[in-house]
């Protein structure tokens, strides 16, 4: 049997929901009271957690599908080029 340790967030800001058009899912980080574990297998998606705004709120927007934009947004580039 494979665990995973999950950290969850609250449910999202209504208020933000809402006005965004049920867009967007602002939540709150929990700390170690959002720790789970559960079996790898009940797992149906992945998504990321990212910080909503540069000051320190604590509030965080779900996101799926992050990928090499991800590294650009940090500002770290790489060229991929053929392996010939």
């Amino acid at each position: 049997m494979t665990l995973v340790l999950l950290s969850l967030y609250s449910p999202p800001n209504l208020a933000l929901y809402w006005k965004s058009h049920e867009t967007l899912w602002s939540c709150q980080y929990q700390g170690n009271a959002g720790f789970e574990v559960l079996e790898a297998k009940d797992i149906s998606s992945v998504v990321a957690m990212v910080p909503l705004d540069d000051e320190d709120t604590g509030r965080y927007f779900v996101t799926e599908k992050m990928g090499l934009e991800v590294a650009y947004m940090s500002g770290m580039e790489e060229e991929i080029g053929n392996d010939e």
